[in-house]
């Protein structure tokens, strides 16, 4: 095994420390961390990071002790970052995010505290000292750091940086008005050929102009992305399928769904004024109850392929896939259509029982991402799932306080493997395993 060379501390407390955790570290490998079952996993990815997390304080305390009493100009080094960067071998990006982190924690006793007792993620401290780097809210986060710290200590990072970034620009209103609209006024895009003749598109603009073209292209992409996974699942067959045996890469399905809108926008009169596209799917209602089903996670029986009254068809008689048909319900607009016994259309109205429309918006309101625990899928890329499974009864009404945003995986297993969800008052999510037990936020 690889040794340190030997050196000797002016501290021997110092030597003995690094002894014991040294020590410790084997010791801990020497088990195998090996975890019984996911909450064992659980509880040892939380304790091992805590650890970790209170190694990275000890890192940033070297840097600020060396930093305050000018150590570093013994060996001629141009700063504690320097002498830091090059003994600890880290990129300079790296060395220049931990001083980063140094200096803010000076200014921010009690979430440097919190921090040295591992109650802080890294990716939290750091994202916090990027915004103590805005001079122009330095003391409003200092005002504001006992609520900071609750923040930094509860959310995970996705959460926080939103949080930071809305706290940030109500902080700095006027310079984040400054802000964007200088970013808006250097608003550019281009598309040059490279020496390989292929392409590369590069541009910005501002944050509004931004949000409403990455909406667009992220609801392009998603449609890619179901297109290979539909494709894997033809292959592999359903509950298969990994994300690794897709087609297309990520980056891959973005440029063929950046090139979709362009092509889209191509057979779109400029006017705006061009017909409005429909689809019009004719299912039987058995059908369309059994896909249901399956896409809320019930286990149900093989349909009857000679059943007489299946139909799942386009107008013109071309046959379609239940289950797509059926997911992609969920996201338009039904329209319901009794036929008597010579298949003759009586009466036409609207189903509004699904997640549709504005119920669906309601429904993913609440949250911006999927409210299972370990998942982070955009809220605008969930299904509204039901609470109270909806079973033709009373039960399952369709309305914000009986849904959620939830991923397509997560609302197609919950029910199959057992497990429930629910929101308690102060609109926290909370989703119980099939033993009653809570998986941990």
């Amino acid at each position: 095994m690889f040794k340190r060379p030997p050196g000797e501390f002016a501290d021997p407390a110092v030597a003995a420390a690094l002894a014991v955790i040294a020590e410790g570290v084997e010791a801990l490998r020497a088990t195998g961390l090996s975890p019984a079952d996911c909450r064992d996993a659980s509880r040892m990815f939380d304790e091992v990071e805590t650890l970790g997390r209170r190694l990275g304080a000890c890192q940033v305390d070297v840097l600020a002790d060396v930093d305050a009493r000018s150590l570093f100009t013994q060996d001629l080094a141009g700063s504690a970052k320097v002498l830091m960067r090059h003994r600890a071998k880290l990129s300079a990006p790296e060395a220049s995010a931990r001083n980063n982190v140094m200096r803010c924690l000076r200014d921010l006793p009690a979430i440097q505290e919190a921090y040295r007792q591992g109650l802080i993620a890294e990716p939290n401290i750091r994202r916090l000292s990027s915004t103590w780097g805005n001079e122009r809210v330095r003391a409003k986060l200092i005002e504001d750091e006992f609520e900071m710290l609750r923040k930094a200590a509860k959310m995970v990072h996705p959460q926080f940086c939103k949080y930071l970034a809305g706290w940030e620009r109500l902080a700095d209103e006027d310079g984040a008005r400054n802000d964007d609209q200088t970013t808006h006024e250097k608003r550019k895009a281009n598309m040059v050929q490279n020496f390989d003749k292929g392409f590369s598109i590069e541009g910005q603009c501002g944050q509004l102009q931004g949000v409403m073209m990455r909406e667009i292209w992220e609801m392009f992409t998603q449609a890619e992305f179901k297109l290979d996974w539909a494709k894997a699942v033809e292959k592999y067959g359903e509950g298969n399928v990994t994300v690794g045996q897709l087609e297309r890469t990520d980056t891959q399905r973005r440029m063929d769904a950046l090139a979709a809108i362009f092509d889209k926008a191509a057979s779109t009169p400029p006017s705006g004024s061009g017909p409005k596209f429909v689809l019009n799917i004719v299912m039987d209602w058995a059908t369309y109850q059994r896909e249901l089903a399956r896409l809320a996670g019930i286990d149900v029986a093989s349909d009857d392929p000679n059943r007489p009254d299946f139909q799942c068809r386009t107008l013109d008689g071309t046959p379609l896939n239940p289950t797509e048909v059926t997911a992609a319900s969920l996201l338009g607009h039904v329209r319901r259509i009794v036929f008597n016994s010579s298949n003759v259309a009586i009466d036409m109205g609207r189903e509004s029982r699904l997640f549709t429309g504005p119920a669906a918006i309601a429904a993913k309101i609440g949250t911006d991402q999927c409210y299972w625990p370990t998942c982070w899928v955009q809220a605008s890329n969930c299904q509204g799932d039901h609470l109270d499974p909806y079973n033709g009864t009373n039960q399952g009404r369709t309305d914000q306080a009986n849904s959620g945003p939830l991923c397509a995986k997560h609302n197609r297993l919950k029910q199959t493997a057992g497990f429930t969800a629910y929101r308690d008052d102060d609109g926290r999510w909370h989703v119980l395993r099939p033993d009653g037990t809570e998986v941990e936020p």
